[in-house]
C-alpha cells in the first residue's frame, strides 16, 4: 500500500509540475546575461557635437518572473523576423538605448550599433534598447516608427502549451505602458508569411503598470534608408529620462485556448488596430494612427516557458510525504 501511495504521489507531482493556471500578468523581475558582442567605441554619429559610443556589451535576459510569482526561462527563439513597414513612409527607423555613461563629451551605451539591420536589432533578446514609437504613422516627428505589425516567425513549429508565454516588454511611465496586440501564428506560407492566426487577439490596453529596471535615461536615434548599414545615414534626434522597462506575460488562456497548440510563431502590433485574417502576409497596412507610441524594447522572437521541477526534488518531497504519514 505505501509502494502504490509513493508511485501515487510522485505520479501526481509530475502532473501537476510547474503547472500554472495564470493569465496575464506584469513582469517583476529579470534574469540577465552578459554576451559581449564585441564594441564601437567612439563611433559618432553626425560628425559633429557629442560623441555616441556604442560598447557593444549585450546584456540578455534569460528569465523572468511575474506578479503571480511563476517564473520562466527561454525556450525558443525566431529564425525569421518580418517588419511590415508603411509603404508610403517606409524609411523611417527610430531606435532607443539606455544610457550608461555621461563625460567629456561623450555618452556611452551598450549593445550593438544601430545602424545594424533593424529586424536583427529588433530581436537582440535586450531590455536596454529598442524602438520608439515603433507603430506611430507620420512625417512630422523625428521619433516615428511607421511600423504597421512585427511577425516573429518559428518555421518549424512551436508547441505552446499551458507552460509557454509570449512577454512584451515597453520603455514608459511605470504604471502607464502603451498598449498592444499579439495573436499567434497558425500557418506560414512557403516563404515564413503568416496566413492565419491561432485561437483569438490579446489585446493589452494602455497605461499597464510594470518596472523591472528602475529610472534610465536613454537616447533616441534615426536611421534611413530602412535597415541600411551605413552610419552616416544615422543620427541622434532626442535624449530623455524618467522613464522604466516593463514587462507583460500572456499565455495559454489569453488567446483563447484551453489546449497546446502548434504555433509558427506570433505577431505584434498596434492596440488600436484589429487583425484581419483573410489577408494576413500584408496586413494590417497604412494605419494613420497617431497614438500607438509603445516604444518597444528588444525582447522579441521569443518564447519562454515555465520550467519543470527537478525529479530529484519531487522525489524528495514525495519521501517527505511518505516519512509524514508513516508518524501520524
Amino acid at each position: 500500500m505505501r509502494i502504490l501511495a509513493f508511485i501515487g504521489i510522485v505520479h501526481g507531482l509530475f502532473l501537476i509540475g510547474g503547472h500554472s493556471v495564470h493569465g496575464a500578468a506584469p513582469v517583476v523581475s529579470v534574469t540577465e546575461t552578459i554576451n559581449a558582442m564585441g564594441g564601437a567605441g567612439g563611433f559618432q554619429i553626425g560628425g559633429v557635437g557629442t560623441n555616441y559610443d556604442f560598447q557593444g556589451n549585450n546584456l540578455t535576459v534569460g528569465g523572468f518572473t511575474d506578479s503571480n510569482g511563476d517564473s520562466y526561462v527561454v525556450a525558443a527563439t525566431s529564425d525569421m523576423e518580418f517588419i511590415r513597414t508603411n509603404s508610403t513612409s517606409s524609411d523611417q527607423n527610430s531606435y532607443w538605448y539606455e544610457r550608461t555613461g555621461v563625460g567629456g563629451g561623450t555618452i556611452t551605451h551598450d549593445g550593438p550599433l544601430p545602424a545594424n539591420a533593424y529586424s536583427d536589432f529588433m530581436s537582440s533578446n535586450s531590455i536596454h534598447y529598442g524602438t520608439d514609437n515603433t507603430f506611430t504613422n507620420g512625417t512630422l516627428r523625428d521619433d516615428e516608427g511607421n511600423i504597421e505589425r512585427l511577425d516573429y516567425v518559428f518555421s518549424s513549429g512551436f508547441t505552446f502549451d499551458q507552460d509557454s508565454a509570449i512577454a512584451i516588454f515597453e520603455r514608459g511611465a511605470a504604471s502607464g505602458h502603451d498598449g498592444f496586440r499579439v495573436a499567434l501564428v497558425g500557418s506560414i506560407d512557403m516563404m515564413g508569411n503568416p496566413l492565419t492566426i491561432v485561437g483569438s487577439e490579446f489585446v493589452q490596453g494602455n497605461n499597464w503598470s510594470s518596472d523591472v529596471s528602475g529610472s534610465i535615461d536613454y537616447s533616441i536615434f534615426r536611421s534611413s534608408p530602412h535597415d541600411s548599414t551605413a552610419t552616416s545615414d544615422v543620427y541622434a534626434a532626442q535624449a530623455g529620462g524618467g522613464q522604466v522597462v516593463g514587462g507583460m506575460v500572456m499565455r495559454l488562456g489569453d488567446f483563447g485556448l484551453t489546449s497546446a497548440q502548434t504555433i509558427y510563431g506570433y505577431m505584434v502590433y498596434a492596440d488600436d488596430y484589429g487583425y484581419d485574417d483573410g489577408n494576413a502576409p500584408t496586413d494590417p497596412t497604412e494605419d494613420t494612427s497617431q497614438g500607438s507610441g509603445i516604444d518597444l524594447v528588444s525582447v522579441n522572437g521569443v518564447v519562454f516557458r515555465v520550467p519543470e521541477p527537478s525529479v530529484t526534488m519531487l522525489v524528495m518531497f514525495s519521501c517527505m510525504s511518505l516519512l509524514q504519514r508513516r508518524r501520524v
